[in-house]
Parts: structure tokens; sequence; C-alpha cells
């Protein structure tokens, strides 16, 4: 039996998201206790960061193929497309990062990514109970990372040594 898996990247990014999909993929294919009698096939949608109508117009163009699943995109430009579409079809649509939107869970609809709540506090409880740090820098390479962080920044009184906050420039001398 074949189960045709969807995905969507955005190959501008260039965060090797489909090799690391590809891979896992061909992991469960090469383990025959996992699945016996099974392949998953991988149908791959590679569209750009922003372009949601080409992203949507090739996720119909999939569904024909007996879709079972759609993993991605990450973008959030083209995530609420994606996902309205499967919520439509039926099919599950699995996304790992981080949705700022709030929106409540679809009936097909799965974030495997932590909610930013739950990361918070275990940012707040690694720095301030177990590491007892009172002085530490935060990298972060976008608006939205440093977001996630109010409430490691704010467990900083006052008093405190100082905390360093730094924004990673992408091909800049970071150091």
């Amino acid at each position: 039996m074949e189960i045709c898996i969807g995905a969507v990247f955005h190959p501008d990014i260039q965060d090797h998201q489909d090799i690391a999909f590809q891979y896992s993929v061909d992991r469960v294919n090469m383990d025959r206790q996992l699945l016996p009698y099974t392949t998953l096939l991988v149908k791959e949608v590679n569209t750009s960061w922003t372009d949601s109508f080409t992203t949507g117009r090739r996720i119909c163009d999939m569904s024909g193929n007996r879709l079972t699943a759609v993993f991605g995109p990450y973008s959030p430009s083209t995530s609420s497309i994606v996902r309205s579409i499967c919520e439509n079809l039926g099919v599950p649509n699995i996304q790992a990062h981080w949705d700022m939107s709030h929106r409540p869970p679809g009936r097909c609809h799965i974030n495997i990514h932590p909610d930013h709540k739950t990361m918070e506090q275990a940012y707040e409880t690694i720095v301030r109970e177990y590491l007892q740090w009172k002085s530490f820098a935060i990298l972060y390479e976008s608006d939205d990372a440093l977001k996630r962080l109010q409430s490691v920044l704010q467990i900083h009184g006052p008093g405190d040594p100082p905390v360093t906050i730094r924004k990673i420039i992408p091909g800049g001398d970071n150091r």
C-alpha cells in the first residue's frame, strides 16, 4: 500500500527542511517493521515564501493524488491558505512552526511546535531556577523571536547585572 503525503517548502529560504523531511521519510520506508507493506510517497510543493496563490493552487492540484496529509508550510504568508484547503478537504495539515495568530485549532490542523507560553516558561525556569543566571545574553534572528522571550527579559530586575540583547544578522559578522 502507498500513502501519499504532501510537503510544502520554500527554496528561497534555504533552511534545508526538504532534505530533513525526505531523510525522515526514507528512514520510515527502510524500517519494514514500522509500516509493514506500506510505502510513503512524497509530493513536494516548492513555492515562494510569500506566494499564497500559487501555493494554494499547487495544493489543490495535489489533492487528486489520494493525499493523506500535508506537512508545512513554514511561512505565515502561505500557511493560512494551506490550512484552509486541508480543512475543506478533510486532510490533516501538520505544521512545525511558532504560530502567533492564536487561531483556534481546526479539526484537521496539527502544530507540533510547543506553544510560545510553554516555551517562555521553560526558558524562564532554566535561567532562574536551574542555572540561576544573573547576567546573560540573548541572541535573536527576528523580532518575533524576541517577542517570545518576554518573560525571560522580565525576570531581570533593575539592580541585576546587565543583560545583553543582540540581533543576529544573517551572513553578517556576529562576533
